[in-house]
């Protein structure tokens, strides 16, 4: 079991492909979640040491994720609002 890492929650496909290909040179497990449901299931499991946690996600938000119960203990949750197309 992978206990350590990012992990990325971006619902739109093409941003969560270029985020994971830019924080993968950072030489650490990257693992992507594209929901907030999915970013708790992920948590139990791979125990993350920074959450990247885009703003705006269908079935659950990043607002419902931050208050409600989870096991992240020491974790970072970053909260990511831009669109890829403006930084690049």
């Amino acid at each position: 079991m992978i206990t350590s890492g990012i992990l990325l929650v971006e619902d739109e496909l093409v941003n969560r492909t270029i985020y994971k290909s830019i924080l993968t040179e950072l030489d650490v497990p990257v693992h992507c979640a594209a929901d907030g449901a999915e970013c708790l299931e992920m948590v139990f499991a791979i125990k993350p040491d920074l959450i990247l946690l885009d703003i705006r996600m269908p079935v659950i938000c990043s607002s419902q994720y931050l208050f409600s119960t989870h096991p992240l203990g020491p974790a970072f949750i970053v909260i990511i609002g831009i669109w890829i197309f403006e930084i690049l």
